[in-house]
């Protein structure tokens, strides 16, 4: 999705067109009800503020071509994560209730995140593209052998209440 609050055409349709050929994707058109006076463009929609309530923006909404979601990346590697070693993870598993299914991956900087593994995929992808991005749940960091919990796996209503918490 790309969205703008604007209703210049160079950073509407135009963009929206650069990213079309740039990432090989293809316009989702959408069924609106013509009564909700949306403006249809050819790569999105553009919402007037005489037309409908509100200030006003532009939304185009995107699917990568067949082909292009195949070779998107989905197998290459984080740029800067390691997976955690399999020897810790064991030390986590107090942590996270018996349903969840987390991948645990280190920072450079030894912080543990956390992140149902069934997202992995689509993060790497996203990880190929976006230079700013945090992944997961901060979980904490070993010293040593030890495992010290960070303040949002502490905090998080998906950790379960156990005695090795205290």
């Amino acid at each position: 999705m790309y969205s703008t609050c604007t209703y210049n055409a160079a950073e509407n349709e135009e963009n929206a067109a650069w990213l079309c050929r740039e990432f090989e994707l293809d316009p989702v058109r959408l069924t609106l009800p013509a009564e909700w006076g949306i403006a249809e463009g050819r790569f999105g929609y553009q919402f007037f503020p005489h037309r409908l309530r509100g200030e006003g923006f532009f939304i185009s909404l995107f699917r990568k071509k067949a082909d292009a979601a195949r070779n998107a990346g989905a197998s290459a590697q984080f740029r800067s994560l390691q997976p955690l070693p399999k020897k810790q993870i064991p030390e986590l598993a107090p942590w996270f209730r018996p349903e969840a299914t987390p991948a645990f991956f280190q920072t450079p900087a030894g912080e543990i995140l956390a992140f149902p593994e069934a997202f992995e995929p689509d993060l790497r992808v996203l990880d190929k593209f976006l230079k700013n991005k945090w992944f997961g749940l901060y979980a904490g960091t070993f010293k040593g052998r030890d495992f010290i919990p960070g303040h949002a796996l502490a905090l998080t209503a998906g950790a379960p209440p156990t005695p090795a918490r205290c």
